[in-house]
């Protein structure tokens, strides 16, 4: 980021994710792709009319590992089909030259809130499993234990398991919903799993596995 940063603006600045300068915004690519397949380091440029001047994103909490937690076995389960979400991303002002930007889930007139700086750690940082044809099916352990869209990103902190399976159904949701969720779970052994059989499987014990629509699958 801090080469884009240069080679853009001529100029270095604060440690960040990405940043604004006259007339457009460099960010990740899985801001405008989908989470299970999008490159984790790869920067895109997205014109922006109306910026002036240059400002750095930087992440609202820098040290997440001591962000509050809630343990994913104290949420509620999944009860019947998810309801659809969809995101999109807010940007605050620019102070000092820096700025946070969040990502706002809407649904049935209420909103939840992520990081997007937070939400960017968790995509890079989480595992990924990819669809194969013929491949088994994910253990039946896997679907025991479930835990509900809506309730992981209105828990408080950063959501995640000590020990065993839980699985997060965000299959058909928007990608920025999908990218605000990952910004809600502690990122560590966090998988993204596409829905249907898998190639092969991903992380230690205690992992959160996000199920995920692969509308990718079929250009591959």
């Amino acid at each position: 980021m801090d080469f884009a940063r240069h080679v853009v603006t001529g100029g270095s600045g604060p440690e960040g994710y990405g940043f604004d300068h006259d007339g457009g915004t460099v960010l990740p690519a899985v801001v405008d792709g989908r989470p299970l397949t999008a490159p984790r380091h790869l920067l895109t440029w997205r014109p922006r009319p109306g910026t002036e001047g240059t400002a750095t994103y930087v992440a609202e909490v820098e040290d997440y590992y001591a962000a509050p937690r809630t343990l994913v076995e104290d949420l509620p389960a999944t009860a019947g089909t998810p309801e659809r979400l969809t995101g999109r991303i807010v940007t605050g002002p620019a102070v000092d030259g820096t700025l946070t930007a969040r990502i706002e889930v809407a649904h049935d007139g209420t909103t939840a809130r992520a990081d997007l700086g937070q939400a960017l750690r968790g995509h890079r940082f989480a595992h990924r499993e990819e669809a194969a044809e013929g491949a088994p099916p994910p253990p039946a352990a896997g679907a025991a234990r479930t835990a509900d869209v809506r309730a992981v990103l209105d828990a408080p902190g950063l959501v995640w398991t000590q020990d065993g399976e839980v699985a997060v159904d965000a299959t058909d949701q928007d990608d920025l919903a999908v990218l605000a969720l990952l910004g809600r779970l502690y990122p560590e052994n966090v998988v993204l799993r596409p829905a249907g059989p898998v190639a092969v499987s991903s992380g230690g014990p205690g992992r959160l596995v996000v199920h995920v629509t692969d509308l990718g699958a079929a250009e591959r």
